[in-house]
Parts: structure tokens; C-alpha cells; sequence
């Protein structure tokens, strides 16, 4: 048949393919001289198909190996050349004489074809070697196998078709989690194959497991090294910035692709992410110039294909960029250009019937809304309007009324998809042609002051569950009501009395609707919660609904239940800060979430902001003495910004002075506070008896029991710290995975990571290297930013034998990055026990990089006190130009000069400090050095101030 030819024999492994396998035949009978099937275990007709082909099929049990079963099907072809195919692959018969002709050039061992991946949302396309001489190659890997061989290869455009990632979600997520394992099957053998990495942060994003797909990036490029090549790089970031996207962090994102885009300007995926995250922050022109360029690189591949190793997922969203073009010419008032892109990306892609709101928009705005009108009236015609593009619609329609009736376009849309809760959603939830009769209805409430930052984000989450949004100024002077306006709030202008309370119920009364909703600025409604919201304003037995409040701040994320939706007329607040909500009737319990940044501030801000509420909440507790819910927050204020001594103070008055008054929830969250002053002022047996207090009544209080797991490892009592670490773990999950109402707050509710980072210290200690090393390795999953975590990996490397590699890991993160102070700090407290580098070096590093750092200067002085005393003066008095107040400084120096004699510089910094150190600890260490200097008096001062908060420590300083 091909005698003159060389001849090809086709290759595959298959089970269960009947669906695809005929057509993949089909396309290449005609090409190749024999089919060798290598069948895993197949029990539908997919042998039955093979063989009617002519194939030569041979059975072979599955390895869990995709490259085992590939090489083992090798053995049996007989030609001078294979093509390899899946079952749901074809060769279009186009490309076949390109195929006859490749295998004609006696100098190469590999062809490369274009590979075209159908996906849900599109075409991908990447290159791939699917043709080579037999004996002159191999597959290696277990899933995403890679071809290897020794001589030359070209590139060229024959198309092969990939139709299995275009499945059910049910098969797609079977299919991911088989590829998953394997990957990390594959990944334990070997963890430097940057291959590895990009194949499973692949299949990872797909399942939309976002950090994990970060955290792998970041490890790959120092895991990876040398073996990292430029296309994986590639791959391997514009997963990493689709993720960071996901999560939100949009400003990372852009700024990884801007970075990338420096050494691959044409990469067309990285190049359509970065316009992405600019659309997301709503930075529109730069967007337009972002797809504009995007679409330059397309047109170029698509006129001259230059070969890449590159997985391109973007190919073929030509016309969905044209639309993105079209919305935001619309945003930047361009209508007549936005027309124009519309219209191309109708061209591109006529069925979308999404790009025809795209040109409805623009075509409205420009005046021309008879043309509109026809446009959207056909688009229904053609009866091909899916459920986004009818809220879409609908939408349009509620802006310009002008179109038609936006109840009659949810109507029609819910007769189409009647099935569709979103729809029926929408349609209960629009006042008033969208509303049922007797459908309760919403008021928003609000009081605002100067919030531009986040008002409207606040707004946009609620706007489509509430019926009127009462906002109640008391006294911008940025855009806050200008915003509000905008989105047709009623914005009613109020003095500030000094109390939300007032504040809050003064915009109660102009309320209309049935029920009233509360907001801060700085909070935002779960959108996929409106549901919720909705349920719960629908029934008789309650007059008030907790909800969980998400309080997202440097310290990770808490949780907790507040009533934030009641029926108007039955509540008031009371309080001056941190209200209370007092309701006549009975309240309910809900999964509701609103996330709350209002404590995720710059520390300027918060320095601010903590300043405002603690003078406020000691004017509540001066007028109600025995107010616990006040104490319990003046009390947590006290503790976040790591006042530890006042904390102490205060919690014993609040317990002193509500005895009567304190409820099982206040005492836990006080007693929390508390524990934690205590151990951070390494009172530790004390810090103990308060939590086993607690959990005696409360055995799964998440917070105490976190508390009393560092209390142990403190205390070096290792086994029970484990123990109660992995006890906090097990809470947590639970909470997670069934959610109950609790009146707690809990501050602990994100802190994984930081028992996981404990727990690989406590097994250190222990000897338990494994388990540490799997403990460092969870605490960098879940949190990878946390660069003290990578140095508590290095040292559980160490632990293994494995110093080189630890050493090199922590220069790479060091060379590479910007690292938190307290990696440096951290590594350089280790490198005093472990092989991990010199002290000093390492300091001296991170000084470069946080030259201001009050922590790295103080621990690069402790290093010349002996050795050069005049150095370290020198560094303390820096840290004291950043820290005017800094007692450890003080107390050094006063060290230092007591000991070089230098009397008059030792009395000027010993009044210093007197003066303005908070901190009784260090008057206890002061006293000391005074007693050294046989300066009797001052010491008796100081020593006095100390036990002022230390009573039990009378006996021992005596």
C-alpha cells in the first residue's frame, strides 16, 4: 500500500474507550500500516471496535505507569516509525500527506504536531512529539509522560484533535482526582522535576485548589533549579497568576505577569491574565492596551506559527477578548469603538449570544437603542440565550426600562431554564416588578464616615437583596456619600455624639421596609449567601438572625456570630463601641458570612484606629461599671496590640467587677486574652491553670486549647504539646465542616498553619524528624508566604541529613525574594545550633533588605556587646531613632554603659527610661542593674513599679 514509503505503526494504550475510539481509527487507517493496542482492562467494546480495524491487540494489567503501559506496547510494532494517539484523539485527513512526508527525513528520531485540547471553554493548543522512530525512543513519568530520545527532532503543523478534557463535570472530577494521584505518586520520586510540578499545579487549578497552586509555583523554581526551563517557567507562572486572580490577589498577580512579560513578551496566556487582573481593579484603559497587544501576538501565531513548548490555553479566545475590548470601551465611554469590537467578536463567534449584550450596551449609550432593541429581540429568537446571558440581559434592561420590561425577561427566562434556583432567585428578589406579593422586604443600615476605600465593594454585595439602603453620614469630607448616591442609598447627614449606638439608631427610624440589615463599610455579603439572607427573612418565628462574621486581619482570619438582621421596630443598640443589639423576641442561628477587613489596616491606621476605640470604651466602662461585654473588648483591644502587662491588669479587674454579670462567653474570650498575656510573659504555670480551668467546662474551646498547646511547648513538655496540637486540629475541622453556632468569638479559626508549624517543632524535640518535616511541609501548603515556616522546613531538613540542601534552600529564598524580618530572625537564632550559615552573615542579609527592622538591629547588636562594645551602642541608638520608646534598647544600653563605666551616659538612659517605658517586665530587669550600680534608690523605684503588677513576686525579689 505505502511500499516506497517508510511504513508507521500506531500505538495506544486504551480501556474503556469505546465512546472516541471508532473516530480516532477512522482518522488514521489510511496513514499508518499496522495498529498495536495495548488494552489495561477494558469491559465495554473497545476491543471489539480495535479489531475491526485490523488491530493487534494485546492485554496487559494496568501499573498505575501511563509510560510503563506505552513502552510495553512498543515492543510489538514492527515499522520504521510510531505515531502515538489516545482513544480520544483524531488526525484530521488534511494533515495526513504532512504526516507521509515527516517521516521522510531520515535525519530526525521525532516529529512534533500541534496538539488541540477542546476544553468546556474553549480550544487550547500546545506542541507535543506523537511521531518517532522505533527503538530510538522511550516514555518516562507515570501520567503526563514525557518522550525521550537521543537524536534531532522538528516541529511542524499537523494538527492532531484532543477531546478529553471536554467532559461532564462528574467525569472531569473523577478524571482529575485519578490524574492527582498519580502526579503525586510521581512527585514523591522525584520532587526536583519541574515537569512534575506544572502537570500537577495543572490539575490542581482545574479543581480549583487555588493556594495550593501558588505555593507549588513558588516551591518549583527553588526545587526545581537548573532543570527549570523557560517553557515550564512559563506554564508554570501563569498558573500561579490565574490562582492569585481567584484569590483575589490581584495586585501580586499583576505584578508576576508584568515581571514574566519582561523576558516573554509574546506569551499570549500570561499577556490575557494580566489584562484579567486590570478588568478585576477595574483599571479599564490599561486593560484595553493589555487585549489590544494580546491580540497582536494572536494574529501574528495564527498568520506564521512559531513552534513553542508551550501549553497555550488562550489560543482560540480571540473573540472573547474582542468582547472583553467592547466592555471596556463602554466603561471608558468609547461606545461607537465599542460597537465596533462587539460586532468582531459576534463575527469571531456568532452563537455567543453574551457578546450581543456586550454590543447592546455600547449601541444604547450611543444613542441608536431602536437598532438595540432589534438586536436583543433577534438574540432571543435564535433561541440560544444561556442563564448568564438572561441575568445579563435582565440587568440591561432594569438600567434602561426603555428596552422592555426587565420582569418580563426573567420570566421568559425562567420559563426556558425552569429548573434554575439563580433565576428564581433574581425573580423574588426585585422590587417591585420582581418581588412577590407579600415577599418581605429589606432596609440596608449604615452609619459611614470618610469610607471611599470600601463602600463600594460593601454596596455591590448587597445591592441585589435589599429593597432600600439607608446610609447615615456623620461628617466626610471624601467621595463616601458620593458613592453611596450612586447607588441610590438615602443618605440622611448626622453629628457625631461619641456613640455608634445613637448613631446607629438614628438611621433605624428612617427605615420603611420589614426588615432591617446591618453593615459596616469595611464588610462585604458572601453573594453566594443572598440565598440565605433571603430564607431567613422568610419566616414568623424569629425577629432576629446571627450571622458569622469572617474578621480577616494580619493575624489570619476569625469567626464569630452577631445578630445583623432583625425586623424593624423590635431592636435597639446599646453600647457606646462595640454595640449590642437588644431584641424583644427570639433570635435564629445562620451560616450567613460577611467578611469584615476593617482590622487588616496599615499599622498607622490601626495605631489610629485602636486609639479611638479604647478611649471609647473606657468612657463605657466608667458609666457602667460591671458592662463585661465592654471589659471583654477593652480587654481584646488591649491584647492585639500585644500589651501584655495591661492585659493582665484588665482582665483580672473585668474578672473582679462582673462577677455577676459575666456570661460563659465573655469569661472564655477574656480568659483566652489572658492566657496568651501570660504566656508571652512566660508565666507559664499561671497561663496553664487558666486554661485547664476553661477546658474543664469547655473541652473544645478551639482558642484555649491553641493557648494551652504553646503553654506545653513553652514549658518543653513536648508529647502533651503534640498531643494537644493535634487535638486543636481535629476541633478545627470539625467547626469547618459542620459550622454550629457559638457566641465566641473564635481568633484561632485560621491558625493551621501555626499548629502545624508547632507541631514540626515539638517533633523536632522530640526526635521525630519525619513527622516534623511533614508538619513544616503542611504549614508551608497552607500558608507559603509565611517565610518563618521555610526556615522551620530548613531546620527539619537538617534533621534529616539533609544540611547542604537546607542551607541552599534558605541563600535561594534569601537571593531570590524578600523575605519577612522574621525569616531572618529565625534563621539567625538556629544558625547558633544547626549548620545553617554564620550569625552575623545572615543578619547582615536581612538588614539589607529591612534596613529599619527594630528586631534585626536589636539582635546585630546583641553580637558586638562583648566583642565591640562601641559598635553596639551605636546600633541600639539606631533602633532607638525608630523606636523612641523601646525598652529592650534602653535596658542594653544602660547594660552596656554600666559596664563600660560611662556613669553619666548610664544615669541620662536610666531616666529615660523610667520615663518612658510601659513594660514593667524590664523594670524588674533595670532593678537589677541598678542594684549593680549600688544605685539603691532608683532600683527600689523600679523594682516598686514592677510589683505594682507582680504582687506574688514580692517575696522572691526580697
Amino acid at each position: 500500500m505505502k511500499s516506497n514509503l517508510p511504513s508507521i505503526s500506531l500505538c495506544m494504550i486504551v480501556k474503556n474507550e469505546e465512546k472516541f475510539l471508532a473516530q480516532c481509527l477512522e482518522s488514521v487507517k489510511d496513514v499508518v500500516d499496522e495498529m498495536i493496542i495495548v488494552d489495561t482492562g477494558s469491559t465495554d467494546k473497545t476491543v471489539e471496535i480495535a479489531e475491526s480495524f485490523g488491530a493487534k491487540v494485546f492485554h496487559h494489567p494496568w501499573q498505575n505507569s501511563f509510560s510503563e503501559a506505552r513502552n510495553y506496547g512498543l515492543q510489538f510494532a514492527t515499522c520504521d516509525w510510531i505515531l502515538q494517539l489516545d482513544a480520544d484523539e483524531e488526525l484530521r485527513g488534511d494533515d495526513i500527506p504532512a504526516v507521509k512526508s515527516a517521516v521522510q527525513n531520515r535525519e530526525i528520531d521525532a516529529v512534533y504536531v500541534a496538539l488541540m485540547n477542546k476544553t468546556p471553554v474553549g480550544w487550547t493548543k500546545h506542541y507535543s512529539p506523537r511521531l518517532f522512530k522505533r527503538g530510538r525512543a522511550k516514555f518516562v513519568g507515570d501520567v503526563h509522560n514525557q518522550l525521550v530520545y537521543p537524536g534531532k527532532d522538528i516541529k511542524t503543523e499537523i494538527v492532531i484533535y484532543h477531546y478529553g478534557y471536554n467532559l461532564s463535570k462528574e467525569e472531569m472530577d473523577k478524571k482529575f482526582k485519578r490524574t492527582e494521584k498519580l502526579l503525586r505518586k510521581q512527585m514523591s520520586r522525584d520532587n526536583t522535576n519541574p515537569f512534575n510540578y506544572m502537570n500537577l499545579m495543572r490539575v490542581l487549578k482545574s479543581q480549583h485548589k487555588y493556594q495550593e497552586v501558588v505555593s507549588l509555583g513558588k516551591k518549583s523554581f527553588v526545587a526545581a533549579g537548573r532543570r527549570m526551563t523557560d517553557p515550564i517557567r512559563q506554564m508554570i507562572e501563569y498558573d500561579m497568576i490565574c490562582s492569585l486572580i481567584e484569590l483575589g490577589k490581584f495586585s501580586e498577580a499583576e505584578k508576576r505577569a508584568k515581571n514574566i512579560l519582561k523576558k516573554f513578551p509574546d506569551n499570549l496566556d500570561i499577556t490575557y491574565s494580566l489584562g484579567h487582573s486590570l478588568i478585576l481593579q477595574k483599571r479599564y484603559k490599561e486593560a484595553l492596551d493589555v487585549y489590544k497587544k494580546f491580540l497582536e501576538i494572536h494574529e501574528k501565531e495564527k498568520k506564521t506559527p512559531g513552534f513553542s513548548y508551550l501549553i497555550i490555553d488562550t489560543y482560540t479566545l480571540d473573540h472573547k477578548v474582542w468582547a472583553i475590548i467592547a466592555d471596556c470601551e463602554y466603561e471608558l465611554e468609547n461606545y461607537e469603538s465599542g460597537i465596533r469590537a462587539a460586532k468582531k467578536a459576534i463575527e469571531l463567534s456568532p452563537d455567543t449570544a453574551e457578546y450581543k449584550i456586550a454590543l447592546a450596551r455600547n449601541l444604547i449609550k450611543a444613542g441608536r437603542k431602536e437598532e438595540c432593541r432589534i438586536l436583543l429581540d433577534r438574540m432571543e429568537r435564535e433561541n440560544n440565550v444561556d442563564e448568564e446571558t438572561y441575568l445579563k440581559y435582565f440587568a440591561l434592561c432594569v438600567k434602561y426600562p426603555e428596552l422592555g420590561s426587565s420582569a418580563d425577561v426573567l420570566q421568559r427566562a425562567v420559563r426556558k431554564y425552569p429548573d434554575s434556583d439563580k433565576l428564581k432567585s433574581y425573580l423574588h428578589s426585585k422590587t417591585p416588578a420582581g418581588k412577590k406579593k407579600n415577599e418581605p422586604t429589606i432596609s440596608l443600615c449604615m452609619i459611614v464616615k470618610n469610607e471611599e476605600e470600601f463602600l463600594e465593594q460593601c454596596l455591590k454585595s448587597v445591592q441585589d437583596v435589599v429593597d432600600e439602603m439607608i446610609i447615615v453620614d456623620t461628617g466626610s469630607t471624601d467621595r463616601t456619600v458620593e458613592i453611596a448616591e450612586s447607588f441610590g442609598a438615602k443618605v440622611f447627614h448626622h453629628e457625631w455624639q461619641g456613640s455608634f449606638s445613637e448613631a446607629r439608631n438614628y438611621g433605624l427610624q428612617f427605615a420603611t421596609c420589614d426588615w432591617i440589615f446591618q453593615l459596616d463599610a469595611d464588610e462585604e455579603l458572601e453573594r453566594e449567601d443572598i440565598h440565605l439572607v433571603k430564607k431567613a427573612v422568610n419566616q414568623d418565628k424569629f425577629d432576629a438572625v446571627y450571622v458569622a462574621l469572617l474578621n480577616d486581619s494580619v493575624n489570619g482570619w476569625s469567626k464569630h456570630y452577631f445578630q445583623r438582621l432583625f425586623r424593624r421596630g423590635k431592636a435597639r443598640y446599646e453600647g457606646i463601641v462595640h454595640n449590642q443589639l437588644i431584641c424583644e423576641g427570639e433570635s435564629a442561628w445562620s451560616e450567613i458570612r460577611i467578611y469584615h477587613y476593617g482590622y487588616n489596616l496599615s499599622e498607622e491606621k490601626m495605631k489610629k484606629k485602636y486609639q479611638r476605640t479604647e478611649s471609647l470604651l473606657l468612657k463605657q466602662i466608667e458609666q457602667e461599671k460591671d458592662n463585661a461585654f465592654s471589659h471583654q473588648n477593652y480587654v481584646r483591644i488591649l491584647a492585639a496590640q500585644k500589651r501584655y502587662e495591661d492585659v493582665l491588669k484588665a482582665a483580672e479587674n473585668a474578672f473582679g467587677l462582673c462577677k455577676e454579670t459575666m456570661n460563659q462567653n465573655n469569661r472564655q474570650m477574656i480568659s483566652f486574652d489572658y492566657s496568651v498575656a501570660l504566656l508571652n510573659l512566660d508565666l507559664l504555670d499561671r497561663a496553664e491553670n487558666v486554661c485547664n480551668e476553661i477546658l474543664e467546662e469547655f473541652p473544645e474551646n478551639l482558642d484555649i486549647t491553641y493557648a494551652l498547646a504553646n503553654v506545653k511547648l513553652k514549658k518543653g513538655e513536648y508529647k502533651e504539646a503534640v498531643s494537644l496540637f493535634n487535638k486543636f486540629l481535629k476541633i478545627l475541622e470539625k467547626k469547618r465542616k459542620q459550622p454550629k453556632y457559638e457566641g465566641l468569638i473564635i481568633e484561632t479559626y485560621s491558625y493551621d498553619h501555626r499548629a502545624w508549624a508547632c507541631l514540626s517543632d515539638a517533633y523536632t524535640f522530640l526526635s521525630q524528624f519525619d513527622d516534623a518535616l511533614k508538619s513544616a511541609e503542611n504549614a508551608l501548603k497552607i500558608n507559603p508566604d509565611n517565610y518563618e515556616y521555610h526556615v522551620i522546613y530548613a531546620k527539619a531538613l537538617v534533621n534529616m541529613g539533609q544540611q547542604e540542601k537546607a542551607l541552599n534552600y534558605l541563600k535561594e529564598i534569601d537571593k531570590n525574594k524578600k523575605p519577612s524580618v522574621a525569616f531572618y530572625s529565625k534563621w539567625s537564632s538556629l544558625s547558633e545550633t544547626l549548620p545553617l550559615g554564620e550569625k552575623q552573615e545572615i543578619l547582615e542579609a536581612g538588614l539589607k533588605k529591612h534596613p529599619d527592622s527594630v528586631e534585626l538591629n536589636s539582635l546585630y547588636a546583641h553580637l558586638f556587646e562583648s566583642s565591640d562594645p562601641e559598635k553596639a551602642e551605636t546600633i541600639w541608638n539606631r533602633v532607638l531613632s525608630f523606636d523612641t520608646e523601646n525598652c529592650n534598647a534602653m535596658l542594653h544600653l544602660a547594660f552596656l554603659f554600666l559596664q563600660e563605666k560611662q556613669n553619666n551616659k548610664f544615669h541620662d538612659i536610666k531616666e529615660k527610661f523610667i520615663n518612658k517605658c510601659t513594660r514593667p517586665v524590664y523594670f524588674k530587669k533595670l532593678g537589677a542593674l541598678c542594684i549593680k550600680a549600688q544605685d539603691y534608690g532608683t532600683a527600689i523605684e523600679v523594682l516598686g513599679k514592677y510589683l505594682e503588677f507582680f504582687p506574688e513576686d514580692a517575696e522572691t525579689l526580697a
